[in-house]
């Protein structure tokens, strides 16, 4: 839905916070890692990013959804955080052996 008539709910406020760091074989780079959108609004935010060390693969994600209900014209920044957030999930890294 591109545009919205009416207020919407979420199920509940949250903040999701993901910080991983892994420890790589030895590869060389396939391709650089993907870039995220960042999303900043009153009351929703997403900001995601890749860092690629010599041995490390680090991720760090955060996802703020700052309130329960929101007015109709809130839709468009809480779908864009919401759309980035499902890329970051989906988006694969590539790395050659």
């Amino acid at each position: 839905v591109a545009a919205r008539k009416y207020g919407f709910r979420a199920r509940c406020s949250k903040l999701v916070e993901i910080t991983e760091t892994v420890t790589l074989p030895k590869y060389h780079p396939g391709e650089a890692p993907p870039s995220f959108a960042s999303v900043k609004a009153p009351f929703v935010s997403f900001d995601a990013a890749y860092t690629l060390g010599e041995r490390t693969l680090t991720l760090k994600a955060t996802h703020r959804i700052g309130k329960r209900t929101y007015e109709a014209d809130e839709w468009p920044d809480y779908r864009a955080a919401l759309k980035e957030r499902l890329r970051f999930m989906e988006t694969p890294i590539v790395l050659v052996k």
